[in-house]
């Protein structure tokens, strides 16, 4: 697996990469395609092609922030769903060696059940803190998320922290 940082809408894999992020994310969870190009040129953010013989397999959207890594998307290809890709592009984020942060839905039902599990299952906690996503797209709400961290959970000093960064650096590219 290799991994190619994307930095503009015209490289070499990003239609594919883009093609994943829309088909596993609901639209009030995906940036425009204008949005989503300027974020690429913020030098906190990386939008990584994970790619398998000239194929990306999947992607992943992460911010490097000095107190953590914040995980904004992260997607597999789902022709090979189940070949534990999401768990090794998890475990190569771990070798960063910094505090991992990504966002979930509530686990309510059997599909956001298994994710929290897998999260889990990698080594993840989830964190009790109440944590409304902001809208990406002005037609939408916020919406509730539940926060997860690696190694450990996160005070609330970090939490404090990290819900300014996302508002602050991370939702300034979305329509506001």
């Amino acid at each position: 697996m290799r991994w190619i940082r994307l930095r503009s809408s015209d490289e070499k894999y990003f239609n594919q990469a883009w093609a994943i992020y829309e088909q596993s994310f609901p639209v009030f969870e995906q940036r425009l395609l204008r949005d989503q190009q300027a974020a690429m040129k913020d030098e906190e953010f990386y939008f990584i092609a994970i790619v398998e013989e000239e194929r990306v397999i999947a992607i992943v959207g992460y911010w490097i922030y000095p107190q953590f890594i914040y995980i904004e998307h992260l997607a597999v290809h789902p022709e090979v769903r189940g070949q534990k890709i999401g768990t090794k592009v998890l475990h190569e984020l771990r070798e960063l060696q910094k505090t991992l942060i990504l966002e979930i839905d509530p686990p309510v039902d059997n599909i956001s059940i298994k994710r929290l599990h897998f999260y889990e299952n990698v080594g993840f906690k989830l964190n009790d803190y109440p944590h409304v996503h902001p809208a990406y797209r002005l037609e939408y709400k916020g919406h509730e998320l539940k926060v997860l961290s690696y190694p450990q959970g996160i005070s609330l000093h970090v939490f404090k922290i990290f819900r300014q960064y996302l508002n602050d650096t991370v939702m300034k590219y979305s329509e506001r």
